[in-house]
């Protein structure tokens, strides 16, 4: 067994076609030692599909996107299977490989990856166990071989940054630069996207008030409601609410409102049907510029920026 990183010898981005062929592509981009990304491109409806046994030793996170087609995985030690269909994205952890991965035949298929060595992520843990990636190291270190940490729909902003990754020029220091940047943005963006839960420290009564409500704003997120309204509907008082919530999601309710409220624009900013003005209403925000402001200081980039970017499914995977 071989480790998947150690690529980059050089302090530069090495860019190199494991397959090329004609509707078939699949590429690695060794960005630096600890991080590694794939892409693999199938095309056209005689392509016999994609199977490969992938064996190894490295404790690491994978971050995967399906733009189009569909990409199966087996971890055959455990047992355990994940399956991504196009706009999907997830968040798996790995300690040890044993792994079959698979893309039927004569289906188009678009995938990308980020690999994350775990020495790499013990450069930034923070001694506080309730940060994402002290969790996540955590869990590698226990030798947690194959787990899903979390699924949810390709959003804009992710589907932006792999575009540059994969836009990397190769030419100069400064563009290397900006390719490793772009991947640890993707890595920092993707690690805020999951919704931590502490359960085990809630009493029974916390318990059901925190499941009532979290229940109800993903109902009613877009509406105005005031934790007085929303403390009655879950048949607690604002102190008990509030306290509990806190205990739970390590955040206020009115920070968990606005990031399902933001994580929802993204996902809306990548179908490239609305304007931001018709995304904000969509979401909850009556003012498109307080919008602009917010999903920058969450995001770091305007949501009129997003809506420029022309990765697209139908795009050639091709640089």
């Amino acid at each position: 067994m071989r480790s998947l990183f150690f690529g980059a010898q050089e302090r530069r981005c090495l860019v190199s076609d494991l397959e090329k062929g004609p509707g078939r592509l699949i590429r690695r981009f060794d960005i630096s030692n600890g991080l590694v990304c794939l892409e693999a491109s199938l095309e056209g409806e005689e392509n016999p599909g994609f199977c490969k046994a992938v064996s190894g030793i490295d404790r690491m996170l994978a971050f995967l996107f399906v733009f189009k087609g569909r990409l199966d995985l087996q971890e055959r030690r455990e047992a355990r299977s994940l399956s991504l269909k196009a706009a999907e994205s997830a968040i798996v952890l790995s300690s040890r490989q044993d792994l079959l991965v698979q893309s039927p035949a004569k289906h188009p298929m678009h995938a990308f990856a980020l690999f994350v060595g775990d020495f790499f992520i013990r450069r930034y843990l923070t001694q506080n166990r309730r940060e994402p990636i002290d969790r996540l190291y955590t869990r590698l270190a226990a030798g947690v071989p194959f787990e899903l940490i979390h699924r949810r729909p390709v959003d804009a902003l992710s589907e932006y940054l792999i575009r540059h990754i994969r836009a990397s020029s190769r030419k100069s220091t400064l563009s290397n630069i900006a390719t490793e940047h772009r991947a640890l943005e993707l890595l920092i963006h993707q690690l805020g996207m999951i919704e931590w839960e502490d359960p085990a420290e809630l009493s029974e009564e916390e318990r059901l008030i925190t499941d009532r409500a979290k229940a109800v704003l993903l109902q009613r997120y877009t509406e105005a409601l005031t934790i007085p309204e929303l403390a009655r509907l879950v048949r607690s008082n604002d102190f008990k609410l509030k306290r509990a919530f806190k205990k739970r999601f390590g955040t206020t309710i009115h920070s968990y409102v606005q990031s399902l409220r933001l994580k929802e624009a993204n996902r809306l900013l990548r179908d490239r049907m609305m304007s931001v003005s018709e995304v904000a209403r969509a979401v909850g925000y009556r003012h498109p510029g307080h919008f602009s402001a917010l999903f920058f200081e969450r995001f770091g980039i305007y949501p009129g920026d997003l809506l420029k970017n022309p990765f697209r499914d139908g795009e050639k995977s091709r640089l």
